[in-house]
């Protein structure tokens, strides 16, 4: 599997909420804004995105500016991995945990809603083979904070 980390995306709000939160929680690579989860060889990305929850998209759609991703690859046992995200399709978009952490630094849990770093995070905790840490509460990694746990566990730098 493939984690794509997005920067300097200042299109959406809650990109701005987050970017700014991370600069206020004192996160290294406070640009890093989204992420998600892609299987090229199946040509799809899957992922929670505010406007319609999670979703499997076409790379394609994902990936209109090239530029603005950074792509590591994540020895994962696929097959379950992507099992576990398609039984998430639908879920909502955890806003709660966004505006409350990020906004308040107060964890609101959620069942069966995820924001985008929330829902990569755990599907690397439980289907990566990366040494990263299992026992983080997934409801307050963001993806820049995310994107130092893989790099620092060895993820491999790859474009896609």
């Amino acid at each position: 599997m493939i984690i794509g980390f997005k920067h300097d995306d200042d299109s959406s709000l809650m990109g701005q909420i987050v970017s700014l939160a991370q600069q206020l929680n004192g996160e290294m690579g406070y640009e890093y804004k989204h992420c998600e989860i892609f299987f090229p060889s199946l040509g799809v990305a899957i992922g929670a995105r505010t406007e319609e929850g999670v979703k499997v998209r076409p790379i394609e759609t994902i990936i209109s500016q090239p530029k603005l991703w950074d792509f590591y690859e994540v020895p994962a046992d696929d097959a379950k991995a992507i099992d576990y995200l398609l039984e998430q399709l639908d879920a909502g978009y955890n806003f709660g945990a966004v505006i409350g952490y990020y906004g308040f630094g107060v964890v609101i849990a959620q069942k069966n809603v995820f924001y985008c770093s929330e829902l990569v995070y755990i599907v690397l905790r439980d289907f990566a083979q990366l040494p990263i840490n299992r026992n983080l509460n997934a409801a307050q990694i963001s993806p820049a904070h995310l994107r130092q746990l893989i790099i620092q566990a060895g993820a491999t730098p790859v474009s896609i």
